[in-house]
């Protein structure tokens, strides 16, 4: 078993990250979603919903990547990058 995990882009956490432009808040969230591979349970988990939610802060305001870990192929899916507002109400919608 290896200790990196995969970290995935959705195509709709993709659509996001390239709508935030070039600059600090968008390397910042790459940087911390990359973190991923290494620790992919450091975010808050969701039982509900069966994913984790990692809280990102830059300068731009306080993000959350949601995410979903597969373990047989140690794959962390991240489904959703949004501000943190935008997020639980997707959440709540679910």
């Amino acid at each position: 078993m290896r200790d990196q995990w995969i970290v995935h882009w959705s195509p709709r956490a993709e659509r996001f990250a390239r709508k935030l432009g070039k600059g600090p808040v968008r390397d910042r969230i790459r940087k911390e979603v990359d973190s991923l591979s290494s620790y992919p349970k450091r975010g808050k988990y969701f039982p509900n919903h069966d994913v984790y939610s990692l809280r990102i802060g830059t300068p731009g305001g306080e993000y959350r990547a949601i995410y979903q870990l597969i373990p047989e192929r140690q794959v962390v899916l991240i489904i959703l990058v949004a501000s943190r507002e935008q997020v639980y109400k997707i959440l709540g919608r679910l």
